[in-house]
């Protein structure tokens, strides 16, 4: 069984978030990754670059172009450094300066030699343009447009041939596609690989990561009360943009959709920035459009002037503090000056507070209709809404939500319909091809609807996924990781309705690759009689959402 890698590539500081989710094939080295990062972000090659693991620093670079000491050569195997949940850095062009923050989301079975698209946001990149902002200023008549299919073709005419080492002392040869799947040498990597993956503690990875998180709080606590004096006194947004470059300001403009500004030197272009984002209309459709967990946020910052504690990913993510805040890199506190506050106070009223709500409300809608149907087409969604709230809800509106919040959500949008992101074009359409002639399945209660779309801690112990996977940790002794992955796996086959015996292989394929022991007679019973009774209870793609028992109930 082959190898691949599920990565999110970001372009770092790019608002809104440009990015590629791809899988690459394994037995690939960093040479290989650079091509295909290049031809993702639409890169001409012709420039240095350099990969870096944020954890350990490791940098990987091409073994003639080494500028640092102690780089390592791109030739290295990715394979022998990737594993779930690591995050890279990767550098192109050390004049433009392009960082790309890469995260590993998922270590995967994938046989082909070639890297695939499933989702993306944003056009192609320009190269020599000056850096990010550079981009900003020229991108709406020059970037070009990114089209996965036309990507995926273009990867799918280049396979890359895999590669095998050989581990001589501290160095590495390479050589050619190896002759069976894994060399002697190759298997025991990977069998090491899946063990460094699964085998540790999740619980003891959990405590570690909520435990740097929890010294970073304190830090910061201890740093907003050694400064209370200081951090107590009123500044101003005005005071923010003050301490800005011009291209700091000239971003903000830009993501806000700003425009007239490009003769005004540093001062003229603050003051005249400042007014426009104090305006009470557009500082309203920006807090109409936060989502809720943005929200909580935004008014601990609110209720607390000295500032918060919050981490550089909650700061990226939200659109109203990277526009409006001021953040201390050093301690990682956020605040808000004393005008913002107040206009914040002024246009987040009731019914803005109460549109938010629908919004989300939608967002979940969205989530639902995937989770049940797999593909559906959006005016069905309308329909579904209707049917619960006894409100009309326009087609364009719901799509326009649904792409305000595709980044977040399990939903893509393609043409007319909404789709589950573990879905591609094919499945697609043999989805739709099923789903001809039988109704949508819909909950008796807009409650029991929206629990497939909700992932707080009050639903998520009813969803299919979580109830299946404590199965297998009990049943088969399986760790919080390897359960989860397994069950994801198996119940995404069960809703494209495979069959049980085809259910069972893909176990036997899972299973070794997680370093899980052969299973006895007695669990495979287990296993096949848990398999057939969520065969017939789970909610299918391709029977619009029914089950099969209740399919064979009407017949």
């Amino acid at each position: 069984m082959e190898l691949g890698y599920q990565l999110k590539i970001t372009i770092k500081g790019s608002h809104p978030p440009i990015w590629r989710r791809v899988i690459v094939p394994g037995k690939i080295n960093f040479q290989d990754l650079d091509d295909i990062i290049e031809d993702l972000f639409g890169w001409t090659h012709d420039h240095l670059y350099e990969f870096c693991d944020r954890k350990s620093g490791r940098r990987f670079q091409p073994s003639d172009d080494e500028y640092f000491w102690n780089t390592e050569s791109v030739e290295n195997l990715i394979d022998d450094c990737f594993i779930k949940g690591e995050k890279w850095t990767y550098t192109y062009d050390f004049g433009d300066d392009w960082v790309h923050d890469i995260l590993v989301e998922d270590v995967v079975p994938y046989k082909e030699r070639f890297a695939k698209v499933l989702k993306s946001k944003g056009p192609y990149m320009i190269e020599d343009c000056g850096g990010l902002w550079g981009f900003y200023e020229s991108y709406i008549d020059e970037a070009e447009p990114f089209d996965i299919e036309i990507a995926n073709h273009q990867f799918e005419q280049f396979p890359i041939e895999a590669k095998e080492f050989v581990q001589i002392g501290e160095d590495y040869e390479y050589s050619g596609t190896p002759e069976g799947d894994w060399g002697e040498f190759g298997e025991d990597s990977f069998e090491q690989h899946m063990k460094n993956m699964l085998e540790e503690n999740p619980e003891e990875i959990l405590q570690q990561y909520f435990s740097g998180l929890q010294n970073a709080r304190n830090t910061a606590e201890e740093w907003i009360e050694e400064n209370k004096e200081f951090l107590s006194q009123d500044f101003y947004l005005k005071d923010v943009y003050s301490c800005y470059t011009k291209d700091d300001l000239k971003w903000i403009a830009q993501m806000n959709g700003f425009s007239g500004y490009s003769k005004l030197k540093k001062s003229e272009l603050a003051d005249w920035l400042v007014k426009k984002m104090l305006e009470e209309s557009h500082m309203a459709d920006i807090v109409e459009n936060i989502i809720p967990e943005e929200g909580e946020v935004i008014q601990l910052i609110i209720n607390q002037p000295e500032g918060i504690w919050i981490t550089e990913s909650a700061l990226e993510q939200s659109f109203f503090l990277s526009s409006y805040g001021a953040f201390n890199d050093e301690a990682g506190v956020m605040r808000l000056p004393k005008d913002v506050r107040e206009m914040y106070r002024n246009v987040n009223t009731t019914e803005c507070q109460k549109r938010r709500l629908e919004k989300d409300k939608i967002r979940k809608y969205c989530n639902s209709a995937v989770e049940l149907y797999g593909v559906v087409p959006i005016s069905e969604v309308a329909v579904i809404y209707r049917h619960y709230t006894g409100n009309d809800i326009l087609v364009k509106q719901l799509k326009k939500i649904a792409l305000e919040y595709i980044e977040d959500n399990r939903v893509t949008v393609r043409g007319r319909y909404l789709v589950h992101m573990d879905i591609d074009d094919e499945d697609m359409e043999l989805i739709l091809e099923d789903q001809e002639g039988n109704p949508y399945y819909i909950p008796d209660t807009e409650e029991e609807f929206l629990i497939y779309g909700n992932a707080d801690e009050e639903t998520i112990e009813q969803l299919d996924e979580v109830k299946f996977s404590k199965w297998l940790e009990e049943e088969l002794n399986l760790d919080v990781v390897c359960g989860f992955t397994i069950a994801k796996h198996i119940l995404l086959c069960i809703k494209l309705n495979y069959e049980e015996e085809a259910l069972m292989e893909i176990l036997d394929v899972l299973a070794p690759n997680m370093g899980i022991p052969e299973l006895s007679t007695k669990q495979k019973r287990k296993v096949k009689k848990k398999l057939s009774e969520l065969c017939k209870n789970t909610r299918l793609y391709s029977y619009s959402g029914h089950t099969l028992n209740e399919i064979e109930a009407k017949m």
